[in-house]
């Protein structure tokens, strides 16, 4: 039981009328508001509004649209930075081990008389915490190594191999020898 009296209230749906009000609930019953004060509704007996359903979901789709806009504005900045990251790590872990390596392998593949050894290889030019990767068809000297060279039919020389990466951050060498 509430502690109101059962009377005419003014109605909150409708400005200007007055709804009866039984002592728990709002009733059906309406009529036109008397010119002139009217008493004040009852304390939280009034009729509830409802947020329409639409309304309801239309606020949690919403809000679900704008969390997946963030998500996918940070992962459009986190995931380049990740991979630049993961690029330089890359790069800075070669050597000159891995561009004498390289020169080798391919000498093997490519020379009539191939190279079989680079020894007493030193670090001559260090490009590796300047790299930027190449765009296009392009490529960028990263290492240049010294050492000296044995091919396969005993000539040995002083030689520079040069390690370049292109975009695919594919490895490139070139090997001179003086001669």
């Amino acid at each position: 039981m509430s502690d109101v009296r059962p009377g005419w209230y003014p109605d909150p749906q409708q400005p200007g009328w007055q709804r009866w009000f039984d002592g728990e609930r709002w009733t059906p019953h309406v009529q036109p508001a008397p010119p002139g004060a009217l008493p004040a509704a009852p304390y939280g007996a009034g009729p509830r509004r409802r947020t329409p359903t639409g309304v309801i979901v239309g606020v949690v789709v919403g809000g679900c649209v704008a969390a997946l806009v963030l998500v996918g504005v940070a992962a459009a900045i986190a995931v380049p930075a990740v991979v630049r990251q993961q690029e330089k790590a890359e790069v800075a872990a070669l050597t000159c081990d891995d561009a004498v390596e390289d020169a080798v392998a391919l000498s093997q593949d490519d020379d009539e008389i191939p190279v079989v050894s680079i020894d007493d290889v030193t670090l001559v030019e260090d490009r590796r915490a300047d790299f930027r990767r190449p765009s296009g068809t392009g490529d960028v000297l990263v290492l240049t190594c010294a050492g000296s060279a044995t091919w396969e039919d005993g000539f040995t020389a002083d030689a520079t191999v040069e390690l370049y990466l292109d975009a695919e951050l594919t490895h490139l060498v070139a090997l001179d020898w003086d001669e």
